[in-house]
């Protein structure tokens, strides 16, 4: 069936399933005691009683070769790690040999910080002879530094210095320290067992400014630089800026926005040439930022050999909000001969029992590039080294198997994309000194291997031909593409919450849909790089030129695939206006004249949305769009002007586009137009207002519920179904299994097909 045939008939059939439960309230932290109901799994959770996750022996042979995890006890040099030690002799006794040691780089003359490192290095080894290590490396000035150079530094509200990224002297202080530790631990006996570097600066070690921009006098003289080489000429400059008297020497770096809901409604992108200049700085972060990490990544290079692997925190688009992070330099990243991989944390904003723990960049970027993305699980255990006593201690009412279901899920984030996975005690403190926990993730660490992707994402299957393993495995079509435009952020205003609400939420809704999805840059998709997929979704296109759109719409037409447009896609091409975003959708899509009222009504009666239901916040908003389109294609309509919000177009081209112009996204409204899409949710419909996330890919469907109750999940093969963190869930030769599920309960299945579709 045709998907113009499924619309017309989904407007008529589907009648509205209403039943809404209340959702077990989140705490900090992980232990909050979620709300049980009776619908409990045969072996799993029962009432308050304490449950140990039960994870099956993996096959020996496939756990011979040492998966990407990773230990990292995040101890600062000359601070104890006596503590470190001891969750690391219970890490390799797990079978986990991969481990990341603290260094700090000789500013000094001194020898005694490449002495210091030497001497952990070697206690390492000691308590793990079959470790393979990378050297956690600070970049970060020391304050005697500091003193010396207050031009090349600043202070953010918090009151943290830190170095500016243009600063000259300390690009050539810092690579002259860190070139001397490297031969210093090159040199060492322990040479052969350092597999990598990993390199960690401002804010959390992530390369990015939190509470304030760097507005020293380094960062003045860089921009001014980087607007030479950018105009030119003071004429071109003044002209882009739209300020007649302005010069290459005068422009400085644009001051912070302050936003107040007494200010008026403010534009939500950065329109005309009075806001070029945050575009510009916004660009240029993201351009000094790259700069410097490629200046330390060739210094690795050089002093290591090229064989070591560089690892970077960085690419954390889709969490941080501030386009003058820094992070908007991916895909020069991705295409660096010096850096081989990228690390990120679990998704801050609902990383608790129950939350989504969703990925805070486009992971599967790295794999198409032949790189690394590791997964930085920092999950707060409760469990920690009483210094008074002497002991390990574990909170009171923090429930240990919370914990271990939430380390599970980010197992399966990790697993599910190929990822590899650091588990991490962020403070050194012992939040890994358990015995429970290590014997979880040694047998965790033998399962990955079953999950492992080879190149280009192709999975160790058991099955005998390609063909049949693309046909089955949805680790190589998958359904979804999050599909993200780094140059597009540039244009994207930093009014509150706004950025967190789009970006955020797409990956969650994507998570939460039931579907394989996986996440990527634009540039991926113009080179050629990523897999086919039914369905592209584009949450930011805010800025497409010609020849991007029209390889967008060649990947399109080429696959017959479907694309969910947000917001304003292409919108700003040379010119600004809607009609650019008619050209880019095929629906033609007009901008109200004022700021307008946001916030639509649902027009289908659906399974996850009900006839009439709202969608969307009602707030003003500028610019905002609609949809002239007729009845039959509208989804969802203004509450207020009665515009269409959303709406279908079955293209004679061969495509199918969705346009979302209501600057909202959520996973029941995904879910409805993947059904109209003829798209399929490996986890049907059971309990309205669920939110669990599920990982899809690698032969593996992880759940990771919300609330409680009974979970229908739907393959499209018949498979041999077997639970992984639990010996007795197990299904034979099934395409449909009910799963009964508690709140903040992961449950990890193993996927063995037997047949194809």
């Amino acid at each position: 069936m045709k998907f113009r045939e499924v619309f017309e008939t989904y407007a008529y059939v589907w009648r509205a399933i209403a039943v809404m439960i209340i959702a077990c309230a989140l705490g900090i932290w992980i232990g909050t005691e979620p709300e049980q109901n009776g619908n409990v799994e045969p072996g799993s959770d029962s009432g308050g009683d304490e449950v140990v996750l039960d994870i099956q022996e993996p096959d020996p042979e496939m756990a011979e070769d040492q998966p990407p995890l990773f230990f990292f006890a995040n101890v600062r040099p000359g601070d104890d790690f006596s503590i470190a030690l001891g969750q690391l002799r219970l890490a390799a006794a797990a079978g986990v040999h991969r481990h990341i040691v603290r260094a700090a780089l000789p500013w000094g003359d001194e020898d005694a910080e490449v002495e210091q490192a030497v001497a952990r290095v070697g206690e390492v080894l000691e308590a793990d002879p079959e470790a393979g290590l990378f050297i956690y490396v600070s970049l970060d000035m020391p304050g005697e530094w500091i003193e010396v150079h207050q031009d090349d530094v600043y202070r953010n509200a918090g009151g943290d210095f830190f170095p500016s990224l243009a600063s000259e002297a300390w690009l050539e202080d810092s690579q002259k320290a860190l070139k001397r530790l490297i031969e210093t631990l090159g040199g060492s006996a322990h040479r052969e067992r350092i597999l990598g570097y990993m390199l960690g600066c401002l804010t959390e070690g992530g390369w990015y400014s939190q509470n304030g921009r760097d507005l020293s006098a380094a960062n003045q003289i860089g921009f001014k630089k980087w607007l030479e080489l950018r105009y030119g000429a003071d004429s071109v400059l003044a002209e882009s800026w739209g300020e007649k008297e302005l010069t290459l020497a005068t422009a400085v770096i644009p001051e912070k926005e302050e936003f107040n809901s007494e200010a008026g409604i403010q534009s939500r992108l950065y329109l005309g040439p009075q806001m070029q200049g945050y575009i510009d700085f916004s660009e240029y972060t993201a351009d000094s930022t790259v700069a410097a990490i490629e200046a330390f990544a060739r210094r690795v290079k050089e002093s290591a050999g090229t064989e070591t692997e560089v690892v970077v925190p960085y690419g954390f688009v889709f969490e941080l909000t501030d386009n003058f992070s820094g992070h908007l330099g991916l895909g020069r990243l991705l295409k660096s001969e010096y850096v081989d991989s990228f690390a990120s944390p679990v998704s801050k904003t609902d990383r608790g029992s129950g939350g989504t723990g969703g990925f805070v960049g486009p992971v599967d970027s790295a794999r198409y590039h032949g790189k690394k993305w590791y997964l930085i699980d920092d999950t707060r255990t409760g469990v920690s080294f009483n210094p008074s006593s002497g002991t390990i201690e574990k909170m009171k009412g923090l429930r240990s198997e919370d914990v271990a279901n939430v380390q599970a899920r980010n197992f399966s984030a990790a697993a599910s994309h190929g990822l590899g996975l650091i588990w991490t005690d962020p403070e050194g403190q012992g939040w890994l000194h358990d015995e429970e926990t290590w014997a979880r993730f040694g047998r965790m660490r033998g399962f990955y291997k079953l999950f492992e992707p080879g190149e280009r994402g192709e999975t160790k299957s058991e099955l005998d031909t390609d063909t049949h393993r693309r046909e089955i495995d949805p680790s190589q079509n998958p359904n979804v593409i999050v599909v993200l435009d780094e140059k597009s952020r540039h244009f994207e205003r930093n009014l509150p919450g706004d950025a967190d609400r789009i970006l955020r939420q797409v990956v969650d809704s994507v998570l939460q849909a039931g579907i394989s999805a996986q996440f990527c840059l634009l540039t991926d998709l113009i080179d050629g790089l990523t897999p086919k997929a039914p369905v592209y979704i584009f949450p930011n296109l805010t800025r497409l030129r010609p020849d991007e759109r029209e390889k967008v719409h060649s990947v399109l037409r080429d696959s017959g695939a479907a694309a969910l447009w947000l917001y304003a896609p292409g919108l700003i091409n040379g010119e600004i206006s809607a009609d650019n975003i008619t050209a880019t959708t095929g629906l033609t899509t007009k901008a109200f004249e004022n700021p307008e009222m946001a916030g639509s009504i649902y027009q289908l009666s659906g399974r996850w949305l009900s006839e009439g239901q709202e969608i969307g916040e009602s707030e003003l908003i500028h610019p905002l769009f609609y949809i002239e389109t007729t009845d039959s294609n509208s989804i969802a309509k203004y509450k207020k002007s009665g515009k269409t919000s959303v709406a279908v177009e079955f293209l004679e081209q061969g495509w199918t586009s969705v346009y979302v112009a209501d600057p909202v996204f959520d996973a029941n409204l995904l879910r409805e137009i993947l059904t109209i899409l003829e798209q399929h949710m490996f986890l049907q419909r059971t309990t309205a207002g669920s939110r669990e996330t599920v990982f899809v890919g690698n032969n593996m469907i992880a759940i990771h519920a919300r609330t409680a109750g009974e979970r229908i999940i739907e393959l499209e093969w018949n498979s041999d179904v077997v639970g992984v963190l639990d010996s007795s869930q197990g299904w034979p030769k099934n395409r449909k299994l009910s799963l009964p599920i508690n709140s903040g309960v992961t449950r990890l299945l193993r996927i063995k097909p037997i047949e194809s579709r």
